[in-house]
């Protein structure tokens, strides 16, 4: 009777310090709450404050949850508001890295998987999908029950459609403001744990009594400490705009047969090309002495230096990554073609942050001198292609494709671009390279798909007579080497 007297006149009490008794984590903070006197909308916002504060701990550190949920928030007693709320059961979690920004796994509690995370895709944002649903309970604890989270709900949530659209919530509060960019269906759309922290503590509108561990205010920052940090944004804008004169630099010195291939102008943009250049820098791999050497359609290839391999040359294949799959599908075949007949892949990582939304994977590469189609017009310019040499680069080219064919493997593009030519030697050594199309039969003989992939004038005849409703079947019989005119 005392405790339920004290906690009446401590929501009237601008001081409000709660005592919430035999309570251990927020599952059962909730269930006190909702058999007595909700909480006012300011310790509600101070609970999420803290909820958040406790995630972006982690995130800062490159480490995601990845079990988000009420039962793993401890409520600890606390001199301020008479409650500390922290994270904890780091059973799952994991770090995450420039070269590893997601698991492919499915862990956690189904109930509060991310969108991302039900097509077994586990990211930092992730988290932030399932506290998005922690905020909402708790911002509506007389209309969420326990167990709120159903079927139809869930699904509603996860495509986009709405936000528990059959219940009676409050969507004017700051805490819905902060859970709608927590529960976008786009991982890429839901900002960072920081960002909405920040965010919630404008909305809250009042001084905190507690210090931020993740964070600095900036009513907390000394005049002396913000013009340090001024100073810092100013040298970062500088260093941008190093970056856009450096990117339009290179794109002034490349060939304009070069830059034309880059037919969408995805990376002749000045604006593109310097924010990758930029992650490049700040990779501190590389000796930052760039060139550019192709365009495609969805990627570019630079030649530089490797400082751990004592700056020998290599090439870096930038792609913009449009489909995840195919991606890791090309790595990993080419991590198991470790014969010289195949360019070698020394190593590959994403780029994300630096040109959000988009997302790049970079593949650095053996270096060679041109590919076979410029080496076959070059010689054919100058006349000196005698017979025996195309001879011993006609076996050479054979051997590449048995050689994939022996883990059975299918390229699906063969053609003289996608042959890398090495001038070191007394002769030309030929190396097959581009696996973006390739594909691993496992047990079978070939594979049935209904669109046509490669080029169309490098196709075998068993596909390219199909027709577009028909499926093409792709074999090691398919890969046929078309003879060039010129070789």
């Amino acid at each position: 009777m005392i405790l339920n007297q004290t906690f009446q006149n401590v929501q009237i009490n601008l001081d409000f310090i709660i005592y919430f008794p035999n309570i251990e984590n927020l599952m059962q903070l909730f269930d006190y709450l909702r058999k007595g006197q909700p909480p006012s909308n300011e310790i509600k916002e101070i609970i999420a404050i803290q909820l958040l504060e406790g995630l972006n701990n982690l995130h800062v550190k490159n480490i995601m949850h990845r079990d988000i949920k009420p039962q793993n928030y401890l409520v600890c007693p606390s001199k301020t508001y008479g409650f500390t709320i922290k994270i904890c059961d780091l059973g799952f979690a994991s770090a995450v890295t420039k070269s590893k920004s997601f698991y492919l796994s499915k862990k956690g509690t189904d109930a509060y998987f991310a969108p991302e995370v039900e097509k077994g895709q586990s990211r930092i944002q992730s988290d932030l999908y399932s506290l998005g649903l922690v905020l909402l309970e708790l911002d509506n604890l007389n209309e969420l029950k326990e167990n709120w989270i159903d079927q139809s709900t869930k699904t509603e949530i996860l495509e986009g459609r709405g936000i528990a659209s059959k219940y009676q919530i409050n969507r004017k509060s700051n805490i819905y403001k902060i859970a709608q960019i927590c529960l976008k269906k786009d991982y890429l759309e839901r900002t960072t744990a920081g960002d909405l922290l920040s965010e919630l503590i404008k909305l809250h509108g009042k001084p905190l009594k507690f210090t931020l561990t993740s964070m600095i205010l900036e009513e907390q920052i000394p005049q002396q400490a913000q013009q340090i940090f001024d100073r810092i944004n100013e040298l970062q804008k500088n260093m941008q705009n190093q970056f856009e004169e450096y990117a339009k630099h290179l794109l002034d010195n490349t060939n304009s047969k070069i830059k034309n291939k880059d037919a969408n102008q995805q990376f002749t943009k000045v604006e593109v090309l310097s924010k990758l250049l930029k992650s490049l820098y700040e990779n501190k791999k590389y000796a930052n002495n760039f060139q550019i050497l192709s365009f495609g359609s969805y990627g570019m290839v630079l030649a530089t230096k490797k400082v751990s391999f004592n700056s020998k040359e290599i090439v870096l294949k930038i792609q913009k990554i449009v489909d995840n799959l195919a991606i890791e599908n090309e790595i990993t075949i080419m991590k198991q073609l470790k014969e010289p007949l195949v360019v070698q892949l020394y190593d590959s990582y994403i780029i994300e942050q630096a040109t959000a939304p988009e997302k790049y994977v970079v593949f650095e590469l053996e270096k060679c001198s041109c590919s076979l189609q410029d080496y076959i017009e070059r010689q054919g310019k100058e006349g000196e292609f005698s017979d025996e040499e195309k001879l011993i680069i006609a076996h050479q080219v054979i051997d590449c494709v048995n050689y994939i064919h022996w883990f059975n493997i299918i390229h699906r593009d063969i053609k003289p671009d996608n042959f890398l030519v090495c001038l070191d030697g007394n002769q030309p050594e030929i190396k097959l390279c581009d696996f973006g199309l390739s594909a691993q039969l496992g047990n079978s003989e070939s594979i049935e798909i209904l669109d046509g992939v490669g080029n169309c004038a490098y196709m075998a005849p068993e596909i390219l007579t199909k027709k577009e409703n028909e499926n093409k079947i792709y074999s090691k019989k398919s890969s046929n080497i078309k003879r060039d005119q010129n070789l």
